[in-house]
């Protein structure tokens, strides 16, 4: 439950950036508690340990040149900023 809760958090800021501006890179050490207490202000727990497995995981996929679930439902949603009539 709480990994599906990371990724639900994961979800509401790839939307909403402004909900994580003050959030460290994955490398600090700052990083897990920071994530629990923003998760935790947005309806979503989990712990620091989750936090710690759930980034391991994700950078792997990025090292190997994978595209998470909200990468690729904008690339294949085909969001663009700019008007094609404007």
């Amino acid at each position: 439950m709480s990994i599906e809760n990371i990724e639900k958090f994961y979800a509401m800021a790839f939307k909403n950036p402004s909900m994580v501006e003050g959030l460290k890179p994955a490398g600090d050490p700052g990083f897990a508690t920071l994530a629990v207490e923003l998760g935790a202000a947005n309806g979503c727990a989990f712990t620091t340990e989750e936090v710690g497995e759930w980034t391991k995981v994700k950078i792997a996929a990025l090292q190997k040149n994978e595209l998470d679930d909200q990468q690729l439902e904008a690339v294949a949603g085909g969001k663009r900023d700019w008007d094609v009539d404007g």
